[in-house]
Order: C-alpha cells, then sequence, then structure tokens
C-alpha cells in the first residue's frame, strides 16, 4: 500500500508540474557566467524549435531542442542553461590545418655541421679570395598550434638561425700576388617568418621572408704577399632581407625530401679596411654599400626516426655587391680616399645535422 500510496504522489506531481500556469525561473550558470535567454515554455506534446532565431509574427525566441529549459506559456523572461559554444558567438572557431602526413613539431631544433668551399672575386683588379670553411649552425623553428595567437592566416611559423664558419684562405692578384694560409671567419644570424601551405597529404609549402646580418673578417694584417705587398685586416658587414620558399615532399613512410630557393634583398653593408696595419700613420676607412643582391638554395633529405631526426643538405650561396661609395679618411700623417669595388663571392658546401 506504501508503494501504490507512494506512485500516487509522483503522478500528482508531475501533472502538476506539466500543467500548472504559473511562472518560475532559477540562475543556471555556464562557468561563472549566467545566461539569459528569453523564451516561450514549449509544452510537451509541441514539436521543438530548431534554432535561436527571433520569430517575427509573435516576437518570442525559440530554444533549441538541445537545450534545458523552465518556465510556463506566458510571454516573461525565463533563464536557460545554453550549450558553452553557443552561449559566446564571440569566440572565433578553431581552425585545424588539413590532415597531412608530414611530421609537424609545434617547437623544433637543429644542430649541426657545415663544410664549404668559398671563392671570392674582384675583377677590376683580377683579384681571388678561395679556401674551404668549416663551422657549426643550429637553428630554432616555432609552429604555434592553431588556438594560439601567434597563428593566424598570414603567419605560421617562425624561425631562427645562427651559424659560424672559419678557414684558411689563399689569396691572389695580378697586381699583389699572392699570400696562403690566411685566417677567416664568418658569422650569420637570420630572423624568418612563414605560412605553412599544404599541397595535398604528403606536401608542405612554405613562403618566409625576414631579416639577416653577415659578418666576415678576412685578416691580412701583419703579412706580405710574395710581391713584398703589404696586407691588412678587412671585415665586411651585410644587412639584408631573405625571401624565398621552402617545398617539403614525403618520400615513403621515414622519408622527407625538401627544396629551398631565397633572394636576398641586400639593405646595406659597411667594408672596414684596417690600413693602420700597414703604416700606423694611415687611417682606417669605413665604406658604405648600398647596391647589391644575394641568392641561395639548398636540397635538404631527413630520416624520420623515433626520436631524433637525421638530415645531410647541399647548398650554394652566392653574393654580388656592387661599388661603395668614396670616402676620405686622414691619419697621422696620410689622408687617403677609397672606395671598395664591386665584388661577388660563390660558397658550395653541405651540411649534416640532427633535428628534434
Amino acid at each position: 500500500m506504501k508503494k501504490i500510496f507512494s506512485l500516487g504522489i509522483l503522478i500528482c506531481v508531475f501533472y502538476f508540474l506539466t500543467t500548472s500556469e504559473s511562472a518560475f525561473a532559477r540562475v543556471v550558470e555556464i562557468g561563472t557566467h549566467p545566461v539569459i535567454v528569453s523564451a516561450k515554455r514549449v509544452k510537451p506534446h509541441q514539436s521543438e524549435p530548431t534554432s535561436l532565431a527571433k520569430s517575427t509574427a509573435d516576437n518570442q525566441t525559440s530554444i533549441p531542442s538541445d537545450r534545458r529549459f523552465i518556465g510556463n506559456d506566458s510571454d516573461q523572461d525565463i533563464i536557460t542553461r545554453a550549450q558553452p559554444f553557443s552561449s559566446y558567438p564571440s569566440e572565433p572557431p578553431v581552425v585545424s590545418p588539413p590532415t597531412s602526413d608530414i611530421q609537424i613539431k609545434e617547437r623544433k631544433f637543429e644542430l649541426g655541421t657545415e663544410a664549404s668551399h668559398i671563392i671570392y672575386k674582384e675583377p677590376i683588379f683580377s683579384l681571388r679570395d678561395k679556401g674551404n670553411m668549416y663551422g657549426l649552425f643550429g637553428s630554432y623553428v616555432y609552429r604555434p598550434n592553431t588556438g594560439n595567437y601567434l597563428y593566424n592566416k598570414f603567419l605560421s611559423m617562425y624561425r631562427l638561425d645562427a651559424k659560424a664558419s672559419y678557414g684558411k684562405i689563399d689569396y691572389e692578384s695580378s697586381g699583389s700576388g699572392t699570400i696562403h694560409h690566411i685566417d677567416d671567419y664568418m658569422v650569420e644570424i637570420r630572423g624568418l617568418l612563414g605560412k605553412d601551405y599544404y599541397l595535398g597529404q604528403y606536401s608542405l609549402l612554405t613562403p618566409f621572408a625576414g631579416l639577416g646580418w653577415r659578418y666576415l673578417n678576412d685578416d691580412t694584417g701583419g703579412r706580405q704577399s710574395s710581391t713584398g705587398a703589404s696586407g691588412y685586416e678587412r671585415e665586411s658587414r651585410y644587412f639584408y632581407a631573405p625571401l624565398g620558399v621552402e617545398a617539403a615532399h614525403k618520400l615513403g613512410s621515414s622519408w622527407l625530401l625538401s627544396f629551398t630557393g631565397e633572394y636576398d634583398l641586400f639593405i646595406i653593408g659597411q667594408q672596414t679596411s684596417h690600413l693602420s696595419d700597414v703604416d700606423g700613420a694611415l687611417p682606417d676607412i669605413k665604406n658604405k654599400q648600398h647596391k647589391g643582391y644575394g641568392t641561395r638554395g639548398s636540397i635538404r633529405l631527413l630520416h624520420v626516426g623515433k626520436e631524433i631526426n637525421f638530415f645531410m643538405e647541399s647548398f650554394i650561396r652566392y653574393w654580388h655587391i656592387r661599388n661603395s661609395d668614396t670616402v676620405t679618411a686622414a691619419g697621422s700623417r696620410f689622408i687617403v680616399t677609397g672606395r671598395e669595388p664591386d665584388n661577388n663571392s660563390t660558397e658550395v658546401g653541405v651540411k649534416l645535422g640532427i633535428q628534434y
């Protein structure tokens, strides 16, 4: 009897809840923000609306069927629990990149070594420097997740490159003779920004641009050539803007082949000639360089490992710098006027490195 009596009470309560005309409401929060929606109560036998669009006939708002609400048939405002994403229409949707078999890590480091052969020429003097350079390089690549504010329709790749190399260079000139085993060292730092574009399931194209700084020191100070000409230290600084594109294609399950082509827009350069190495009474000269350009390209074959990737890369780098401005400088006893002549350099080499 107690069970039958309890069942009767439940039936009465249910009937009261489904037929009562009294309006009531309660605040239901999503996180810390209550959501208020103007709505009309839908009876159980009515078909449920499918949108929140406002009706032009009765100026009332309907509730999607996947929301829970409370209230009655009167035109009173009620409070409802809304779904989290539709409650914040101003929040931008998260855009995921297309499905690709190319392994893309959010953060990537590269370390390795390189060896190259470089030839520098000043055609006006039939001058040539040539020799082998050996160095180390490193890079850091950051590709933010799609929800990160650094990921947008213009940028999705941020890269920092650095390298340093050293070698022994041989000098020869039709007018000054030869000098062997000159100490040369080079430092280069670059910052790049780019955007990834997926070309199908196995290819990735990344246009990029940035800023670069290149420093070269050629030190013949205190040396004499085969004809008795005195050498002096020379410093070269380039500021430039790299503009290029990298194309990567997956080969099989564990190999990746990539090509890079680049044009280096020359911004400004400075050539410092330490003539005081020849005679302390001579001044050092600093020439500004305003015209020139560079190009470079590379081919890389990368093996994808479980934790560390290994790669081999061949590259070529070319610079052509026009005549500098002409300057006049005064030393303790001499006044010198000079300029840096039109010159070009070509460097060809290989890299071996790891990526993780």
